[in-house]
């Protein structure tokens, strides 16, 4: 029958319906050639498997790039725009609540949070005079922030003078102003 696929298949197509066999179980056994010959398929069953095969194969996984999730990512703009533009001099309070909004929007819209960080440093890169106490207030109460016994003087060994630290408190500012 493999050298000469033609031959037998009227005698074949009568033996199939006098066996009473269901032909969605002979669509799942029998090859697409033969099954397009007895007429159970289309002739364009072929290449709709290819095309099917090749769009599951080849298909790329989507990354929450910011093309892909352009609402939730301008609502995170926003936001952070606007707690900029509402605290002109930022509590740990008004911070909290700005991270728990960002919170809400990463569950909301499913964001990536590597993504809504970098989004958060080119906002806080953008209004950096402005500011950039509530921009570090914000990513000290966020989960972003190191969280270890470490004490930060042991940190840092040198380099910047004290004045110069990004150390925004209020404690640490009125030290600031007594070294000038």
């Amino acid at each position: 029958m493999d050298n000469q696929p033609d031959l037998f298949i009227p005698e074949f197509r009568d033996f199939l319906i006098a066996t009473a066999i269901s032909p969605t179980l002979i669509r799942q056994v029998l090859d697409a050639p033969l099954l397009q010959k007895l007429g159970l398929i289309r002739e364009v069953f072929g290449k709709m498997a290819i095309r099917h095969s090749t769009n599951m194969l080849y298909r790329q996984a989507n990354y929450n790039l910011l093309r892909e999730e352009s609402e939730g990512y301008s609502k995170l703009v926003t936001e952070l725009f606007s707690c900029v533009d509402d605290y002109d001099t930022p509590t740990t309070r008004e911070a909290e609540a700005a991270f728990e909004k960002i919170k809400g929007l990463i569950g909301t819209f499913d964001l990536d949070v590597g993504r809504v960080l970098d989004v958060a440093l080119d906002v806080h890169a953008t209004s950096l005079v402005k500011a950039s106490k509530f921009f570090v207030k914000l990513l000290r109460v966020s989960s972003w922030w190191p969280r270890s016994n470490t004490p930060f003087d042991a940190i840092i060994q040198g380099g910047l003078p004290d004045w110069a630290l990004p150390l925004p408190s209020e404690l640490d500012e009125s030290a600031i102003a007594e070294v000038r």
